[in-house]
């Protein structure tokens, strides 16, 4: 995980690189969990729009506006719509709201040993997240290099993301349908751009790295609910090019306070 101290953009204290060992075997949804997919297990559509961004409404759409415990429901939800049903991953009963209309939760706990011992659906960590959308490149992208610019803050025309992510230069103030885009090289789409993916993982999760550690294993796994703002991956249609990087963390509040089209997730399942 990580990236090298020359990759341009990169987050001072939180990219040291470093080895990782993932020891359950998962997969993971192919592309953004769809407004069709959401509304089937009969929750109300929480995507909205703001004067900055509008939201596209097929049922291929990814939906947004779902704030991190919304996420952890509708993993719960289709793990009983499984067929055989599967156990729920997360215990929700300190929560209030509904899913599609707004969650809070003053404790979340996992029904598990660890994150990983899950046999439901759930939100991937960030190791999982980082390996998956990495498909085994080292580059800031998965599709190349990153071109610097004058600063880190401005959006600039990226070559290498044109054909794989909806981002700053060609979002047109809006979501896309999923799997427009050219997958990864394990055929998973927008992992990159689109909607900003929810992780299993706190932001005071993070850890400062600086001398990278040793090898670690299963990271994430011993989840406890000490922080409420969590980790989203990937970036958005909004975000500039250095978001999008591989590596890049980001962080949002758990219960979403300022509505907008551009939050999401995709699911994960431990495999036997």
């Amino acid at each position: 995980m990580g990236s090298p101290d020359s990759e341009w953009g990169r987050g001072r204290d939180n990219e040291e690189m470093h080895p990782v060992i993932l020891t359950h075997s998962f997969e993971i949804a192919q592309h953004e969990t769809t407004q069709g997919e959401w509304e089937r297990l009969g929750f109300a559509n929480p995507s909205t729009e703001r004067d900055w961004g509008r939201y596209c409404t097929d049922d291929d759409c990814p939906v947004g506006n779902a704030d991190w415990y919304e996420a952890l429901a509708y993993a719960n939800a289709l793990s009983l719509a499984h067929s055989p049903p599967l156990p729920p991953c997360y215990d929700l009963s300190a929560c209030t709201g509904e899913p599609g209309t707004g969650m809070n939760c003053s404790n979340v706990k996992v029904l598990a040993t660890s994150t990983y011992e899950c046999t439901g659906y759930r939100l991937p960590t960030e190791a999982e997240w980082e390996y998956a959308a990495r498909a085994g490149t080292r580059t800031p992208f998965y599709s190349g290099e990153i071109q610097i610019g004058a600063d880190t803050s401005t959006c600039y025309e990226q070559a290498s993301l044109d054909d794989v992510a909806w981002y700053c230069m060609n979002w047109n103030k809006q979501s896309h349908p999923v799997a427009r885009k050219t997958p990864n090289g394990w055929g998973l789409h927008d992992m990159l751009g689109n909607v900003a993916e929810w992780v299993h993982d706190g932001k005071d999760d993070w850890v400062k790295l600086p001398p990278a550690p040793a090898s670690t294993t299963d990271p994430g796994g011993e989840f406890t609910f000490w922080t409420t703002s969590r980790v989203e991956r990937g970036g958005s249609g909004t975000s500039w090019s250095v978001i999008l990087r591989a590596s890049a963390h980001l962080s949002a509040p758990a219960a979403i306070a300022q509505p907008g089209p551009l939050q999401g997730f995709r699911l994960v399942r431990t495999l036997e």
